[in-house]
């Protein structure tokens, strides 16, 4: 998320004109905030099988978070328009 998180804020307040900033921002951040929460749920339960740990569910968390930060990438390329002001 560290390497996601500054192009995704550049895109929620680059989607939006200048004087809506700081709601894309704040959207922007309780999205975080909410979906890392969600994805740490989600995430342990592939994780943890019973008490142990599983080597595969630790794959499969890794696999299925680079595609949910794929998928978000390609919709963020496709239906996000930049506002420009010069």
């Amino acid at each position: 998320m560290a390497a996601a998180t500054p192009a995704l804020v550049a895109a929620a307040i680059g989607a939006l004109p200048l004087e809506r900033s700081g709601a894309a921002a704040a959207f922007n951040n309780t999205s975080r905030q909410s979906g890392s929460a969600l994805g740490v749920a989600l995430l342990g339960g592939l994780v943890g099988v019973g008490a142990s740990i599983s080597t595969a569910g630790v794959v499969a968390a890794i696999l299925g978070s680079a595609d949910v930060l794929l998928l978000g990438a390609f919709i963020s390329w496709q239906f996000i328009e930049f506002y420009t002001t010069y």
